[in-house]
């Protein structure tokens, strides 16, 4: 079974114009405030991930595997990676970090954004609200589809 997620992603600098936009043609988007940390290993073909999620409706956290397309250069367009998603509580979290630990995995970076998440077209479209930039991503089923939706907007990168 193949878990791979297929995206386009860049770094914006008109991201509340994005984000007025695209509230303008699909309603209002669901607003999530994001912890995460990043552990990784030298030289790992692979990162997890820890995401602490909040929205009015409450709180979630979940584990995830990715491959490390930045360690081979891969910032921005599109990108096909392999990653595993795994809801978690906080008890199996504390284990999970201790066992990411014991294999050598240290963490690599903490950050905090808001995610400004609509569905369009069938696609998870967000706009990530960092302290000093913002990130623009669309996830879908097809290469195509997406660089069609991402050709519709007026993105300054």
């Amino acid at each position: 079974m193949k878990n791979q997620e297929i995206e386009f992603g860049t770094k914006i600098s008109n991201g509340q114009e994005i984000i007025d936009l695209l509230s303008k043609k699909y309603g209002k988007p669901k607003v999530i405030k994001v912890q995460r940390l990043i552990y990784k290993t030298p030289n790992g073909k692979y990162f997890f991930k820890v995401s602490k999620e909040s929205t009015i409706k409450g709180a979630t956290t979940t584990f995830s595997l990715k491959e490390d397309l930045l360690s081979k250069g891969i910032d921005s367009g599109i990108k096909i990676s392999d990653e595993v998603d795994v809801p978690v509580d906080e008890t199996q979290l504390l284990k999970l970090e201790q066992i990411l630990l014991f294999l050598g995995y240290q963490i690599a970076s903490e950050f905090k954004k808001v995610r400004h998440e609509f569905v369009a077209e069938g696609m998870s479209v967000v706009v990530d609200k960092y302290q000093d930039n913002d990130y623009f991503e669309v996830e879908g089923d097809s290469e195509e589809k997406i660089n069609n939706f991402v050709k519709t907007l007026h993105l300054r990168t």
